[in-house]
């Protein structure tokens, strides 16, 4: 069963059951969650994705609700698949319908796949395409390394859009982030893609401009626990804070960070630029 904790310091008590436990959502004991508000997604019993919604309140339009829905999205995952959930827009009011969120996982032949839900809809409000394509695409491709080192290489067919063909182990760690791209006026964002290969290195796939998904392989990455989990930041966005204000995704700063192990220790990562520099070791016991 799905259950959550409200953390509020608005309250009293600060902390609290979520009102999500209120409805049934079962998942697989396997499964992984990945959530961006208003989302929940998590592999079914069956196999397939299923998003849980939260229902706005009736006074206003994007005020959280006690109340959530569910649905199954009809895609299918390897079992145990890591998933990651990121906004495709940096305006909440377009996450939040139709087409307003991208997803990031292991497809059931071992592929890493994308997929934005709802993308053909006739309801769909989100146009902003900051994915050039909703769907993985798979393809034969050779990547470039050089003899020097890993290195940045991007393919002809990313160039026109395709997501990469990369096969991946079975249940290795997924993560993905979004940030704002600079000076679109369409509210577009960048999409960053982290995956464990068979090698144990962290590669990248992403997305920050209209000519298609880029791979690389970050040398500040490229040494990591095998079977290390991956987690990474995205900022929040809202209709309105505290004050009334429109919250909008941030673009890339030095908050855009990402999280993984290495000699069993918790390293922390900063992007810069599409590269990464690492920061060094949290202190978790």
């Amino acid at each position: 069963m799905i259950i959550g904790v409200n953390l509020n310091e608005a309250k009293s008590p600060a902390v609290g059951k979520d009102s999500i436990a209120t409805i049934p959502l079962s998942a697989q004991k396997s499964s992984c969650l990945a959530s961006y508000w208003p989302y929940v997604v998590f592999q079914g019993t069956d196999g397939q994705l299923i998003e849980a919604r939260n229902v706005f309140g009736q006074a206003n339009p994007y005020a959280p609700s006690a109340q959530w829905t569910s649905r199954s999205l009809g895609i299918a995952t390897l079992s145990g698949s890591s998933i990651a959930l990121v906004p495709l827009s940096t305006n909440f009011t377009y996450i939040a319908n139709h087409g307003g969120y991208g997803l990031v996982y292991q497809g059931v032949d071992g592929r890493l796949a994308v997929e934005i839900p709802d993308q053909d809809s006739s309801a769909s409000t989100n146009q902003t395409q900051s994915w050039p394509t909703g769907r993985s695409l798979s393809s034969s491709f050779s990547s470039i390394y050089s003899s020097f080192g890993r290195r940045t290489h991007t393919n002809l067919l990313e160039a026109a859009g395709a997501f990469p063909d990369i096969t991946l182990p079975n249940n290795t760690a997924i993560a993905a982030f979004s940030t704002s791209r600079p000076s679109d006026k369409q509210n577009r964002v960048n999409t960053y893609i982290l995956y464990q290969t068979a090698g144990g290195a962290i590669d990248m796939v992403w997305v920050d401009d209209g000519t298609g998904w880029k791979t690389s392989s970050p040398s500040a990455l490229a040494n990591a626990d095998s079977g290390t989990s991956i987690a990474c930041l995205t900022m929040p966005t809202s209709a309105f804070d505290s004050s009334g204000l429109q919250v909008v995704l941030e673009a890339a700063s030095s908050e855009t960070r990402c999280y993984f192990q290495n000699g069993g220790a918790v390293h922390e990562v900063v992007l810069s630029g599409t590269d990464w520099v690492e920061l060094g070791t949290l202190p978790i016991p």
